[in-house]
């Protein structure tokens, strides 16, 4: 669950340095999300001997259609980082605001209320977290940033384990058991950021033995 979310935020947090070729490495980005496209829609006809029209729809326009949701959003999120770059220092506040607002939503009111979850608008919010964590890592120390961790660790286990019971309690069944396990929780979503964080913060020294 917490994988997309890492993933996301962690291309948000390499690409924030290269706004330069932002536009043009969305733009070849998009490319390769059709050419994959593409070969997919071959392997299928020759498999199913079925041509859908529907699947062409996909290739040719997966932003649109949201077949691709993650990448469409990391892409989307490409196209607009010298608006975010632009607009951070002026609407820092702003941007917090409006990030932790969308984030927390799902999680008060269901658990994926606008459907984020692998949506193109939930790959856009968590690729922007990635480029404020890079905006703001120096500001954070490696403390600071494992402390965190390990509460937002601990606070998953414990409302995790508790849910199915406050479910029962309150609807009589396990209807809502599941609030804080999918990729749109506002407590993952927030612990992959921090984790992102340590990743940059930390050195590894790697030898490759040729």
């Amino acid at each position: 669950m917490i994988g997309i979310d890492i993933f996301a935020i962690g291309i948000g947090f390499l690409l924030q340095g290269s706004e330069n070729k932002s536009w043009s490495s969305a733009i070849k980005y998009w490319m390769y999300t059709i050419f994959v496209g593409t070969l997919g829609l071959l392997v299928l006809t020759l498999f199913s001997r079925e041509f859908s029209i529907v699947d062409l729809y996909n290739m040719l326009f997966p932003f649109v259609r949201n077949t691709y949701g993650i990448l469409s959003g990391i892409v989307l999120g490409m196209l607009t980082l010298p608006l975010f770059n632009k607009g951070v220092k002026k609407y820092e506040n702003i941007i917090k605001l409006s990030l932790l607002l969308v984030i927390i939503a799902p999680t008060i009111f269901n658990k994926d209320i606008f459907g984020f979850a692998n949506g193109t608008v939930f790959g856009y919010i968590l690729v922007n977290l990635g480029f404020y964590g890079n905006y703001i890592k120096s500001k954070l120390s490696v403390k600071k940033v494992v402390t965190r961790i390990i509460l937002l660790l601990l606070t998953n286990i414990i409302v995790i384990s508790l849910m199915p019971e406050f479910s029962k309690a309150v609807h009589n069944d396990l209807s809502t058991a599941g609030r804080f396990t999918n990729s749109a929780s506002a407590l993952l979503i927030l612990l992959a950021f921090y984790v992102v964080l340590l990743v940059s913060k930390t050195k590894v020294n790697v030898k490759v033995i040729m």
